[in-house]
């Protein structure tokens, strides 16, 4: 068969399958245009009509604490539920700042009152051993007046006042900290206030009251200096003194009377010089020093001093030396043993 004859055949086959699928197609249309309607338009719109409405948003929102319940409270497993008991939630108290009390870093263990003076009042303390505190302070204990600031680290610390009735009295850089106080330890005690006539030197006003802790007074064996121009005395010093006290003035100072350079009038004893490291050493005595007076009474010589001291000590326990040196006066106060 040629290419020319085949191609007419499918050319054919082509047009009446083509007029086949026309014919089809208008048979539909016409019968579907000419048959009646399966359903009225009325009667769905009644039906419609009669339908409850469902409309509704199309997202639901539900809550956390019910999902939790659902799939993690729920004991899938049917075991009952485990008891949980709410422990109460408990408001945290404010402690507030922290302080270290003064009486754990210090014990006061003399006091002196000076109505007269107020600032001239002072008190002689040691500190603990946890406090912090180290050096002479610490070792040997210093003695404070009214103003004065506690050693590191502990120096927004200062005193007041220092009274008999209040104590010592501190106050804190820190102005929303309260003032504390803190009095020597009461203990069962002979206390004696040696009673001087208006013109001795003993200032008016003034009361000292030496006192120890657990009752036992505070008695160094050698004389100690507890504040500027102050002095306790020791009492084995004390008693070398007594027994011993030509030699001392012999052998370790060289002294002399000393002359008013416009009267030429006897009005002191002069020092000369003083053996390093000597008991007078250890008691002040410096070269140039020249003693007036002792408790108010003029001494020109040291036979006079010592008459004086002998006649007088059972009746004085403070002895307050008034000492020139290069036209300058100072008073040194000197403390005697206590006999309890």
């Amino acid at each position: 068969m040629s290419v020319t004859r085949l191609r007419e055949i499918i050319w054919l086959v082509s047009c009446l399958l083509t007029a086949g699928l026309g014919w089809y197609v208008y048979g539909i249309v016409v019968v579907f245009n000419g048959a009646e309607p399966m359903y009225q338009k009325s009667e769905v719109e009644r039906v419609l009509m009669d339908v409850a409405d469902v409309s509704g948003p199309s997202r639901t929102l539900v809550e956390a604490r019910l999902i939790e319940k659902t799939f993690f409270d729920f004991d899938w497993s049917g075991r009952p539920p485990v008891d949980v008991v709410e422990v109460p939630s408990v408001e945290p108290e404010s402690a507030g700042p922290n302080y270290t009390p003064i009486e754990e870093i210090l014990s006061v263990y003399f006091m002196q009152e000076d109505f007269a003076h107020p600032e001239r009042s002072r008190a002689f303390v040691f500190y603990k051993s946890d406090s912090g505190v180290t050096g002479e302070a610490a070792e040997l204990g210093e003695v404070l007046h009214p103003g004065d600031s506690l050693q590191t680290p502990h120096e927004n610390v200062s005193v007041r006042s220092i009274t008999i009735e209040e104590g010592m009295v501190f106050e804190f850089d820190d102005e929303e900290r309260p003032v504390e106080s803190l009095r020597t330890e009461e203990f069962d005690t002979q206390l004696v206030i040696p009673r001087v006539d208006p013109d001795s030197a003993q200032r008016p006003g003034v009361i000292a009251i030496p006192q120890g802790r657990r009752g036992v007074a505070w008695r160094p064996t050698q004389t100690t200096q507890i504040g500027s121009d102050t002095y306790q005395i020791g009492s084995q010093d004390s008693a070398d003194l007594a027994e011993n006290y030509a030699h001392y003035l012999a052998n370790e100072v060289r002294h002399r009377r000393h002359r008013d350079p416009q009267t030429g009038k006897f009005d002191g004893i002069e020092i000369q010089s003083v053996t390093s490291g000597s008991i007078a050493a250890r008691h002040g005595a410096a070269e140039g020093d020249v003693i007036k007076s002792i408790n108010g009474h003029p001494v020109t010589s040291v036979s006079e001093a010592i008459t004086f001291v002998k006649n007088h000590e059972d009746e004085y326990s403070m002895w307050e030396v008034v000492i020139s040196n290069r036209g300058v006066d100072r008073t040194v106060t000197y403390y005697s043993p206590s006999d309890g």
